[in-house]
């Protein structure tokens, strides 16, 4: 099986007083191995940028401080113009504790236009990815019933000036009443990026929640002064 794979142990700060690493955290160690493999073999950006365009995470655990971790990626299903990349973190014991699938695209960002794959990539591609098709949740705006207005920080927007991708995660933990944040983890998390945030003062999140007695359905969807940034789906279990 063509997975690429590295040792990691998680070594930053606990974050929301847990004494488990962010999802946030976990994702960048996952993007970080990905980049190592991606440059490895040698896939180019030539006429433009890889955008991340959805996530798929399904959480059994966290990391814990200072666990020592096999991380894993590998490319599935492609075509001209998308690929599909998954991330599996590991324990020591080689159980699977988060799997997250992504989904990428080719981008001109000048001209905001999807470009297509050279086909010397797509060899590359083709000779190192996984016969496996990768499924991504549909999606859709709700009927929601709360509302917040976050004001956005310098730290949040990349080198190119748009809202980071993990910087949303941040903020849907902002939105979380005391009850659910004390007593409920996360368990499953759903991402479609639908709109650049560039340079925005405020972000606006509009939530509905769905409970029963041991689980949380949040729906989201982040938005600028109209239109819709990232629509989101996450699942929480009480402890």
């Amino acid at each position: 099986m063509n997975q690429y794979k590295r040792d990691y142990t998680f070594t930053t700060t606990g974050r929301y007083g847990k004494d488990s690493v962010s999802v946030q955290e976990a994702l960048n160690a996952c993007l970080e191995i990905g980049m190592l493999q991606h440059n490895e073999v040698g896939i180019a950006k030539r006429e433009g940028e890889w955008v991340l365009i959805q996530w798929e995470i399904y959480i059994s655990r966290l990391p814990f401080l200072g666990e020592k971790c096999v991380v894993k990626t590998f490319i599935g299903d492609f075509h001209r113009f998308a690929v599909s990349r998954v991330y599996i973190i590991e324990d020591k014991e080689g159980n699977e504790i988060l799997r997250a699938n992504s989904r990428w695209v080719l981008m001109d960002l000048e001209n905001r236009k999807m470009v297509s794959i050279s086909r010397e990539d797509l060899k590359k591609i083709k000779a190192y990815h996984v016969d496996e098709k990768i499924k991504f949740t549909k999606l859709e705006e709700r009927s929601y019933n709360e509302k917040f207005v976050f004001p956005l920080q310098r730290r949040d927007f990349d080198h190119i000036g748009h809202i980071n991708n993990l910087v949303y995660i941040d903020y849907l933990y902002e939105t979380l009443t005391e009850e659910v944040y004390l007593n409920y983890e996360i368990s499953y998390l759903s991402i479609g990026y639908k709109k650049e945030g560039r340079r925005l003062k405020n972000l606006v999140i509009e939530n509905k929640e769905e409970s029963n007695t041991d689980e949380i359905l949040l729906s989201s969807a982040f938005k600028d002064e109209s239109d819709i940034l990232v629509l989101m789906e996450s699942k929480w279990n009480k402890l």
